[in-house]
């Protein structure tokens, strides 16, 4: 977590994947505001983004990519696209490769480092409940708790055995306590 006086921050890494999400398929007024707040469509990514501009690239492109669904449904829906993205960039078929080696619950226990690399303010807590669920705590979701839910549920696409569903049950404050649940142990298990 960011100490205090210290801007909250969203690494590039974490940029480029919105970057290869929103390219050709926002509006061109979203991609003008887009390119405003400094998000690479164009260009390399920055080091590192105000969390703001942030949630505001997510809001808009994530109404761009399911217009008139609830915000919540298309931030999910945006996560789950951007995850796709992420298994396409060299950090992402690395995680790819990893779970196949560890397998999901090991990956899984992972999940809150992979949250910390992607902005300077965020903790998380993993615990296991049972075979085929955890609770996951994370400290800060910028009000976005479905990004966040999407980017988990969107590995199942890629990963066998991954997660089935990120239910949010609880918010708090800046926080969100969610339940990842999967149908059955893979064979990655």
């Amino acid at each position: 977590m960011p100490l205090e006086g210290k801007p909250k921050l969203i690494f590039g890494s974490s940029m480029q994947a919105l970057t290869h999400v929103a390219r050709g398929r926002v509006r061109p007024q979203t991609e003008r505001r887009l390119i405003e707040l400094g998000l690479p469509l164009f260009t390399p990514a920055s080091p590192t983004y105000p969390e703001r501009d942030w949630v505001e690239a997510i809001t808009l492109i994530a109404a761009d990519l399911l217009p008139g669904a609830p915000a919540e449904l298309q931030h999910r829906n945006l996560g789950a696209i951007a995850v796709g993205r992420i298994a396409e960039m060299f950090v992402g078929r690395a995680m790819i490769a990893a779970t196949r080696i560890l397998g999901v619950p090991r990956m899984l226990e992972r999940t809150t480092n992979n949250l910390r690399a992607g902005a300077n303010f965020i903790e998380a807590r993993l615990t296991r409940l049972d075979e085929t669920s955890w609770q996951l705590w994370i400290s800060d979701v910028s009000g976005l708790p479905g990004f966040y839910a999407g980017l988990m549920e969107g590995g199942r696409r890629i990963v066998p055995g991954w997660i089935d569903e990120m239910r949010i049950i609880s918010l708090d404050g800046a926080s969100c306590t969610y339940v990842l649940n999967r149908r059955a142990p893979s064979r990655l298990a």
